[in-house]
């Protein structure tokens, strides 16, 4: 029995929406291939993406759930903070760990579909910023899957599609009307039988399914590292076989060097914020002592002069929190620094 490249994966972030509204009115009505879409939105955000793509293409748009078997024929929306997973037969709908602080990540999807479904998958990376999505494209490419970008001089945002070029070596760059056209021809032709899953790919796809790998299984993804993991403060790997350098923790949590600094960032700023207030109550008791220690005709100027001291340091810890030291590099990146 043939096989075909019947499993279409999307992902996009900023400027999105506008490149899929213009994508799938391409999509051909009889397009023999399941298509699930990853487009990062706020985790606040309400699941209505299915309903607003769903008036611009004559093929059925979904919200899946846990579980569902998927079909052809059928464009499958990531809901929102939530990752959406590809597996043999079904979807897996998780609320596991974020990746590049991200859920759902483009990333989480693209390495479940390699995973699951190697040669069989076609990628697609679309407009956006950052680099989430060009680890899972090279997983894509390393379980011999097609890979295809945008072409950067029509994307909204070009930084993402760039950044993967540069990183993968992309099967296609083509401008939307071209990717439509070029899916539609992948899914007429049969591929070889699936190989064997690299073993680092399948290793942090369980963990995106909530299966928690032993650490000891952690050697197959990367290089112990000295640096914790700023969601859950467990030890972070350097991940191998990747184009971009990625730090992964044992339970799923990922981020690219950016992304790590973010997340180091708010750690620092919610610690320092947590100090002040319990500098500021130390003052309060200190203060309170002094004011027994008068009453009582005795001397206070030890606690006042230690209390006049724990104002200065809350002074200068605020002033380093609200001077935005913390959000330097990111500045400096986003100047192309």
């Amino acid at each position: 029995m043939a096989i075909y490249r019947n499993i279409v994966v999307i992902g996009t972030s900023w400027g999105g929406l506008k490149a899929l509204q213009e994508l799938l009115p391409l999509f051909p009505r009889d397009l023999a291939a399941s298509v699930f879409i990853v487009q990062h939105q706020l985790p606040s955000a309400k699941n209505l993406l299915h309903e607003i793509l769903g008036r611009y293409t004559h093929l059925p748009v979904i919200l899946p759930e846990n579980g569902a078997t998927f079909k052809s024929g059928v464009i499958y929306v990531a809901p929102s903070n939530h990752h959406l997973l590809v597996q043999r037969e079904h979807i897996a709908v998780t609320f596991g760990p974020r990746e590049n602080r991200a859920r759902p990540s483009i990333n989480a999807l693209f390495r479940s579909a390699a995973a699951y479904q190697g040669p069989k998958v076609i990628g697609v990376l679309l407009t956006g910023y950052l680099n989430d999505g060009v680890g899972g494209l090279s997983a894509i490419k390393r379980c011999r899957g097609i890979t295809i970008v945008q072409d950067p001089t029509e994307a909204q945002v070009s930084e993402l599609p760039q950044t993967a070029i540069h990183s993968v070596q992309v099967d296609h760059i083509l401008p939307l009307r071209q990717i439509a056209k070029t899916i539609a021809e992948l899914v007429t032709q049969p591929v070889k039988p699936i190989f064997k899953v690299p073993e680092d790919i399948m290793e942090e796809v369980r963990a995106s399914e909530h299966v928690v790998p032993e650490l000891d299984h952690m050697q197959k993804v990367g290089d112990l590292t000295p640096y914790t993991c700023p969601e859950c403060g467990g030890v972070l790997w350097k991940t191998k076989n990747e184009p971009l350098t990625r730090y992964v923790c044992h339970t799923g949590h990922s981020f690219s060097p950016l992304s790590f600094l973010e997340g180091q960032a708010e750690v620092i700023e919610n610690s320092l914020w947590a100090a002040i207030r319990y500098i500021q109550e130390r003052i309060d008791i200190l203060l309170k002592m002094a004011e027994t220690q008068r009453n009582e005709g005795r001397s206070a100027d030890e606690y006042e002069q230690k209390a006049s001291e724990m104002k200065a340091h809350v002074v200068n810890i605020r002033r380093f929190v609200v001077s935005g030291a913390l959000n330097t590099v990111m500045d400096l990146e986003a100047q192309g620094g």
